[in-house]
């Protein structure tokens, strides 16, 4: 099990969408790369002296496989919590209480469905274009829409 920090998780993430999504392929998305990856996010790593709300989700760094779910709104501790890996198992932090929801990710980061959105948005932008030629080229946008409307749904994420 690698032990990455949330910024070389992020950075790891951010690398491979710029593999699949191909920002700066027409129709463009570049400098929107980081906040449709943000959007993707699947639980956020946990941090002392922090208030967390009902629901969120966590995974702690280092690793220790499990995920857990706040199950009362509060403020974490200024420590971590002795973190029970054993299923729905459940530990007070400061005010705030977590319960153990299952494994952890390898990544916070979902790149299957930050691709997805990135084609999805690549192929509404390319819904609005038309078939224009410029010198020797010719893009014919409906090809253009269905190809971006392909590849999102080659990135369709996993239900």
């Amino acid at each position: 099990m690698a032990d990455f920090t949330l910024e070389e998780m992020r950075h790891q993430a951010y690398e491979q969408l710029l593999l699949h999504a191909e920002p700066d392929c027409t129709p463009s998305i570049v400098g929107e790369e980081a906040a449709i990856l943000e959007r993707h996010m699947r639980c956020g790593v946990w941090t002392p002296s922090t208030l967390y709300i009902y629901g969120d989700e966590v995974q702690i760094y280092p690793r220790n496989g499990r995920r857990y779910m706040c199950i009362q709104t509060g403020t974490s501790s200024a420590t971590a919590p002795d973190w029970s890996t054993h299923a729905s198992s459940r530990m007070a932090d400061g005010t705030a209480n977590w319960e153990e929801i299952g494994p952890d990710y390898e990544n916070v980061f979902d790149v299957r469905a930050a691709a997805h959105e990135a084609w999805s948005v690549k192929a509404a932008r390319a819904s609005h274009l038309v078939t224009t030629s410029a010198g020797n080229s010719r893009i014919e946008a409906s090809l253009l829409h269905e190809q971006c409307r392909a590849r999102a749904r080659e990135f369709t994420p996993f239900v």
